[in-house]
């Protein structure tokens, strides 16, 4: 298969060009064949949005066309400047009936040398693949944590023979609301007596600033207190200014984040937070994002009190949603049993690949 890769322009305002609305439908079209519904996808207006938001993370986009000049592929890369700056994280696309490994293929040949120019030496790949559970055990490919496995598949043979490594395997799970709301009041009431030294606070939107020095402390912790296997990371550089635009970034796609808070009662220092995002265009539809409950604050229940208290929320005040996804690292057994007491089912798994050097 001859095949050309081009990068894809940032847009220089806020209408989706031709191209980034190509690349949207691609990334509906691969999900839906994937899971028969597309939950997981943005539009090009929100698609758009992303990509112009360089500040914190400069993105490189890729469009991978056949000798029709059909679009058959793509890749999203971003590349954090403020920490982690010998990182770039990626994710491709693969439009339904193409063979993966020559996409792939010529879309690693094409970014290698670019990435090592850049300073990039770690690669770190994340994939939706097929969960592992149920496999073969020769069928089944087991991460570097031991933990969780993938379904071996065309995708796991194409990253395998690039050089990159399977770090960690993420589990994908949904909450059908209605069939598990009334379950979390009785969470709550368990929860409560072990955390008499926190009080939890919940808000739709963006952080109040007198919030935000707090919020960004945790943000920092987010990215290494929670497990992440072998994967070179760092701790992130947060402030109240990014934290601000992060907020923003998600209002302005078209998503309305609901955030809900353990502050500790003794310092009024904010202890453990989590996150869901409503996508206003897809309103049956939430992701579970963010959850951190912090190191040293451990043992009081405050995952599953800040977990409660956001569903909450959102059932309140978006009563159409129906279901929510998350995703959460197969090792982190214990944020995994507070989604599996609240209901959530595993529905696949994404794998995070690396290459080193």
């Amino acid at each position: 298969m001859d095949l050309s890769v081009r990068d894809v322009p940032v847009p220089t305002d806020d209408t989706p060009t031709e191209l980034i609305t190509a690349l949207a439908e691609l990334d509906r079209q691969a999900m839906v064949d994937f899971f028969g519904h597309d939950d997981l996808t943005e539009d090009a207006d929100a698609q758009t949005r992303h990509f112009r938001a360089q500040q914190d993370t400069e993105k490189w986009w890729l469009a991978v066309h056949d000798t029709d000049q059909r679009l058959v592929g793509a890749a999203a890369l971003g590349l954090p400047r403020h920490d982690n700056t010998r990182v770039a994280e990626m994710e491709a696309t693969v439009a339904p009936g193409v063979a993966v490994a020559p996409v792939l293929t010529v879309l690693w040949q094409h970014l290698e040398p670019r990435l090592a120019a850049a300073g990039r030496t770690s690669v770190q790949w994340w994939q939706m693949h097929r969960d592992g559970v149920d496999a073969a055990e020769q069928d089944r490919l087991v991460p570097a944590t031991g933990s969780g496995s993938l379904q071996r598949d065309e995708w796991t043979s194409a990253l395998d023979s690039l050089g990159f490594v399977l770090e960690q395997v993420e589990r994908h799970s949904v909450l059908e609301l209605a069939r598990h709301r009334d379950s979390w009041a009785a969470l709550t009431a368990a929860a409560q007596p072990y955390a008499t030294d926190y009080e939890v606070l919940s808000w739709p939107g963006a952080t109040p600033p007198e919030l935000q020095e707090s919020m960004a402390r945790l943000r920092n912790r987010m990215s290494t207190d929670v497990p992440s296997g072998a994967l070179d990371i760092e701790e992130e550089t947060w402030d109240a200014a990014r934290v601000a635009r992060s907020d923003q970034l998600g209002i302005a796609k078209g998503r309305t984040p609901l955030f809900s808070v353990a502050r500790h009662r003794g310092s009024g220092e904010l202890v453990a937070y989590t996150l869901i995002e409503s996508p206003d265009r897809k309103p049956a539809t939430a992701w579970q994002e963010d959850t951190l409950v912090r190191a040293d604050h451990r043992g009081h229940r405050l995952g599953t009190l800040v977990k409660t208290a956001n569903l909450d929320q959102l059932v309140r005040l978006r009563p159409q949603v129906e279901r929510v996804h998350t995703w959460n690292a197969d090792e982190n057994q214990w944020m995994l049993a507070i989604n599996v007491a609240l209901g959530f089912a595993p529905a696949s798994a994404e794998g995070a690949w690396q290459r080193c050097g």
